[in-house]
């Protein structure tokens, strides 16, 4: 069988049940990422940002929506245990973008930072060996993965198709992912590998260069 669940949220308008809600309710939540001065090319502000009041708010309904969809990727794992599946099925935990989430003093995504374009990569099943791979990786490697794991061939020259994350982790080594986005102003192409990310913005043309390693952050533009 193949089946793919798949969840809006988390995401604005960000509605979850009321329980679901008080979990997180006042609790101290995670500091946001502040901007840099060297360029104004940052996220859009938007009405949200302007008390902290409503960060906190924002923040807690977040992370409510995460905590509603882990209680149904959990009924789904339950499932595969209980009908005795669980070890012979492959599973891809991931999504398609991130959520600035008050980072840099925006929200939502389209941007190359780290809370809008670092998301969840998690696999579990059969021959998937346990463990943290740095190597990056992009959604489309998912098609390839799910095609390996049923026996059909993977083709080499689709747009679409990456690599199999069974064949990146086992391999390992290093890799540059390239991703962009296209609206407007913020229209951007960047490349990624385990310690740099490099963005080009075709809107002026700026250009930065991050050290992921020495600083996370992206705080820092090492260009020159």
């Amino acid at each position: 069988f193949f089946m793919f669940a798949s969840w809006v949220g988390p995401h604005p308008p960000l509605y979850v049940p009321q329980n679901y809600l008080d979990m997180y309710r006042d609790r101290p939540l995670p500091d946001v990422c502040g901007a840099p001065e060297w360029s104004a090319r940052q996220v859009p502000s938007t009405p949200e940002n302007v008390e902290e009041f409503r960060l906190q708010r924002i923040q807690e309904a977040y992370f409510a929506a995460i905590t509603l969809i882990d209680t149904h990727v959990g009924r789904i794992l339950d499932a595969l245990e209980e009908t005795g599946q669980i070890d012979n099925t492959v599973i891809v935990f991931t999504s398609d973008h991130g959520e600035m989430l008050g980072d840099r003093g925006g929200y939502q995504k389209y941007v190359p930072f780290e809370g809008s374009a670092h998301i969840p990569m998690i696999v579990c099943g059969p021959g998937i060996g346990q463990g943290v791979c740095d190597t990056p990786v992009t959604t489309w490697d998912t098609a390839a993965t799910v095609l390996e794991a049923s026996g059909v061939d993977v083709p080499s020259d689709h747009p679409l198709v990456g690599r199999s994350l069974r064949d990146v982790a086992t391999e390992g080594g290093d890799r540059t992912v390239v991703f962009h986005n296209n609206p407007g102003a913020r229209r951007y192409v960047a490349a990624v590998n385990r310690t740099h990310k490099f963005v080009h913005w075709y809107n002026g043309g700026e250009e930065w260069l991050f050290d992921m390693v020495g600083e996370p952050g992206e705080q820092i533009n090492i260009i020159d």
